[in-house]
């Protein structure tokens, strides 16, 4: 009874090994998936680049919550490429991102970058032109300091002493001072006379 017992047992277990040897040898399958960033924003586009060594495999496609459906034909022998868009929508955070290579799933995670933690754009720095310094204006000049002052007297033309100019005097008043000239000298010539004839 217990050799009967035992035996199968044996046969269970053979029988459990053959159904799982296709399923080990179907996911033996490697692969790998490469993203050109693993930080995105929302809205992003990626490159993406797949290797499976599975036979026969003409294209993969890849998967997750945070990208659009997306296909990655091939490109050599065991290599698939093409891109991606990162939704919209995408909740910032950690997601795993890959694709079956037959019954093997390969990926990898992408964060996708919280807004407030997006770079900003650094300013370009504006070009400066230097203006001309504008001359101030030349303070007006007062009323006294536009007098002009008129010098007393001739004027110097440099030629040794001034002589002022002679008064002219009222033409009756030149006459008058003329005959009062010739009456004193008529008198004295008179009286002149007269003392030589008393004389006599």
């Amino acid at each position: 009874m217990r050799k009967k017992t035992f035996f199968g047992s044996v046969a269970l277990g053979i029988a459990g090994l053959a159904l799982a040897a296709p399923m080990a040898s179907a996911s033996t399958a490697k692969g790998a998936i490469y993203f050109d960033k693993g930080v995105v924003n929302q809205g992003d586009t990626v490159q993406v680049t797949a290797t499976c060594d599975a036979p026969g495999v003409r294209y993969v496609q890849v998967k997750s919550d945070i990208l659009e459906p997306a296909t990655l034909n091939r490109a050599s022998a065991g290599t698939f490429s093409g891109t991606a868009k990162v939704k919209a929508n995408a909740v910032p955070g950690g997601y795993p991102a890959g694709f079956y290579c037959v019954d093997s799933w390969i990926n990898t995670v992408l964060i996708v970058r919280d807004v407030q933690d997006k770079p900003s754009a650094t300013p370009k720095p504006k070009p400066t032109t230097s203006k001309p310094a504008t001359p101030k204006p030349a303070p007006a000049k007062t009323k006294e300091a536009q007098v002009e002052v008129k010098p007393k007297g001739a004027a110097d033309t440099g030629e040794g002493d001034v002589v002022a100019a002679p008064v002219q005097q009222d033409s009756d008043t030149g006459l008058y001072v003329l005959g009062g000239a010739g009456l004193l000298a008529a008198g004295g010539a008179g009286a002149f006379f007269l003392r030589r004839r008393s004389r006599a």
